[in-house]
C-alpha cells in the first residue's frame, strides 16, 4: 500500500519516470509487535480457577491438554490488540499534503480499513485505524533519499541526517526497539525467544492488576521490554520460569531512581 502511495505522490510531483519507478517507501514495526512477542510465544500462561495463580507450560503441551480442564481454562496467548507501525517516506512525500491526505484517502477507500482518523494533538502525529480488525497506529517520517529500502537500517547515520524535531519524536519508538533487539540477540536465539515470552507474561500480569501503561503513571510496554532485556542479559542460560521469578525479585527491591543500565 505505501509503495503504491509513494509512486502516486511521485507521479503527482511530476518526477522523472526513472525516479517514479525507483521510488519506494516502507513500514517498520515497533512496540511489542516489533519485538516479536505476538508470534514467537513459546509458552502459554494459564490462569487457574483461583484467578491469582499462574502456570507456565510449553505451548505444545497446552495443545495436547486443551480438551481437558485446567483451572478456568483461560489463556493469554492470542493475537495482540494493536500494532505499532511506522511509515518511512522518501524526500518528496510530505506529512501534511501526502501522508494525511493522499495516503489517508487510499486507506479509507480500502474495505479492510475502518475507523480511520488523525491524531494531531499528541506528542507524535499519526493516523489510527483498524485493518482487518487490528488496531494500527501509524506515524510518519521523511528521509532525504529517493529509495527507502524494505530492510532499512534506521540507525544508519546517513538516513538520520536533516531530520527535524517532529521526525525525531516519531522515530523514538523505532529507535528504542532497534536498540533492544540489538541488546538481546548477541546472546543466543533461544534466549531471544525467552525474552519475548517473558515480556508477554509480564505485560499480562501488569494489565491484569491495572498497573500497566505510561498514560496511567505506570510502566508501559517499552519500559517493561528494557527491564526484560536487562534480566536476559544477567541470566542468559536459565529457563523462562526462572527468568520471570528473577524479574520480579530484582525490580521489587530495585533502588529506584537508580537507572537500569
Amino acid at each position: 500500500i505505501v509503495v503504491a502511495w509513494v509512486k502516486r505522490v511521485a507521479w503527482q510531483r511530476r518526477l522523472p519516470k526513472q525516479d517514479i519507478a525507483a521510488s519506494s517507501a516502507t513500514l517498520l514495526t515497533y512496540g511489542s509487535y516489533g519485538l516479536g512477542s505476538p508470534t514467537l510465544m513459546l509458552y502459554v500462561l494459564v490462569l487457574t480457577h483461583f484467578d491469582n495463580c499462574y502456570v507456565l507450560i510449553q505451548e505444545s503441551s497446552y495443545s495436547r491438554l486443551r480438551g481437558r480442564e485446567i483451572g478456568s481454562g483461560k489463556t493469554v496467548h492470542g493475537s495482540e490488540l494493536d500494532i505499532d507501525a511506522f511509515c518511512v517516506s522518501p524526500y518528496f512525500a510530505t506529512m501534511v499534503d501526502d501522508f494525511f491526505i493522499v495516503l489517508y484517502n487510499m486507506l479509507k477507500s480500502r474495505p479492510e480499513v475502518s475507523e480511520i482518523h488523525y491524531v494531531k494533538d499528541a506528542k507524535v502525529l499519526l493516523m489510527r485505524f483498524e485493518f482487518d480488525g487490528i488496531s494500527i497506529d501509524l506515524p510518519f517520517v521523511q528521509l532525504k533519499v529517493l529509495v527507502v529500502l524494505e530492510n532499512l537500517d534506521i540507525l544508519n547515520p546517513m538516513f538520520l541526517r536533516d531530520i527535524d524535531e517532529t521526525g525525531w519524536k516519531s522515530l523514538s519508538g523505532v529507535l528504542a526497539n532497534t536498540r533492544i533487539c540489538r541488546l538481546v540477540p548477541d546472546l543466543k536465539e533461544l534466549t531471544t525467544l525467552k525474552f519475548q515470552s517473558m515480556l508477554r507474561c509480564v505485560k499480562f500480569w501488569a494489565k491484569r492488576r491495572g498497573v500497566y501503561g505510561n498514560l496511567n503513571g505506570f510502566l508501559g510496554g517499552i519500559h517493561l521490554a528494557i527491564l526484560a532485556a536487562f534480566i536476559c542479559r544477567c541470566d542468559p542460560y536459565v529457563g523462562l520460569s526462572a527468568l520471570i521469578s528473577h524479574f520480579f525479585k530484582t525490580f521489587a527491591f530495585w533502588p529506584w531512581p537508580r537507572p537500569v543500565e
